[in-house]
């Protein structure tokens, strides 16, 4: 039994189509990266891409005259970089055992900006999507201290070289 609905294959991307474009993006890179626009329904104007460096990328092209406001960030497996002279707003995967959750990411990613045809709204969701799946490639196996904790100790250390 359904749920009342039905989406048409062809209206939206799926896993498949996406491994298929990652497919014809092997080989020989020239320049700073390989890329591949995601489909032609999409306003924005969104590619996937390889770096030179090998990591998979998906890759916004801004219009022109808009001019994008926020700061690069490299997390532990991901980066969102701005490119302001090509006016590209890059993410990067940093480690390929995630590849999986990438294409989820590309796809969710997707699935919010396809429609947007305001630069300020589909680059702010990306912004958003980045940052709220940016938890989800933590390395959770780490056997490091969190950033939180490293303070904690440092503060105990102080107080203890210090006398009253």
């Amino acid at each position: 039994m359904g749920l009342g609905f039905r989406v048409s294959r062809g209206l939206i991307m799926e896993i498949q189509d996406l491994n298929n474009k990652w497919l014809l993006l092997e080989g020989e890179i020239t320049g700073n990266f390989k890329s591949l626009r995601l489909d032609s329904k999409s306003i924005p104007d969104l590619f996937i891409g390889r770096s030179v460096e090998g990591n998979r990328c998906l890759i916004l092209k801004l219009p022109q005259g808009y001019k994008a406001d926020f700061q690069s960030s490299i997390r532990q497996n991901l980066s969102l970089e701005l490119f302001e002279k090509s006016r590209w707003i890059v993410l990067s995967l940093l480690e390929e055992q995630y590849y999986d959750l990438f294409n989820d990411l590309i796809l969710s990613i997707y699935n919010k900006v396809v429609h947007i045809d305001k630069a300020s709204i589909y680059v702010s969701e990306l912004l958003k999507t980045y940052y709220k799946w940016s938890e989800f490639f933590l390395d959770s196996s780490s056997y490091g201290l969190s950033d939180e904790e490293i303070k904690g100790l440092f503060g105990e250390l102080t107080i203890l070289t210090h006398p009253i």
